[in-house]
């Protein structure tokens, strides 16, 4: 709360610091074209694992700030990784019936870069359309959550 308050400043103040490590490839901006097979593959049991458990999952491609997604973008194939998550996510979610959606460039659900409080976390608005989204498409979900709350959530401080 305190970025929020002001007490203390943004650490990504115009997404310098995300703009920064998308450049230069830093932890989770890792340059590559290709995905971490390993990776999948830990994915693949965690979500197999759940799936026995009987436990119901949402599996969504989580977002990133527009800057940060058009930086990305702009780097030839630094990324192209990315690609391949998102078009391979679909296909494992449908193996294990869990529903799937891609919110990778939330600009799809109205949203832009005053809703994420640096380059890689959305803030409360941004998550709250991501609810809304799901809740629209996920039966389970939609009873669990108060969907005036968050319209009026979006509503207000979008």
């Amino acid at each position: 709360t305190s970025t929020f308050t002001g007490r203390v400043p943004n650490y990504d103040w115009k997404f310098l610091n995300t703009l920064e490590r998308i450049e230069e490839g830093d932890r989770v901006f890792s340059h590559s074209q290709k995905m971490s097979e390993k990776q999948w593959s830990r994915l693949d049991g965690l979500l197999g694992f759940l799936a026995e458990q009987n436990i119901h999952v949402i599996l969504f491609m989580p977002p990133l700030a527009p800057t940060a997604i058009d930086a990305m973008n702009s780097l030839d194939k630094k990324y192209l990784y990315i690609d391949e998550v998102r078009r391979r996510l679909p296909e494992l979610a449908a193996r294990y019936r869990m529903p799937y959606f891609d919110f990778h460039d939330l600009r799809s659900l109205g949203s832009n870069n005053c809703e994420f409080l640096d380059g890689v976390h959305g803030g409360e608005v941004a998550y709250d359309r991501i609810l809304q989204a799901l809740a629209q498409k996920d039966a389970v979900l939609a009873k669990k959550i108060s969907i005036a709350r968050i319209e009026k959530s979006i509503r207000d401080n979008a």
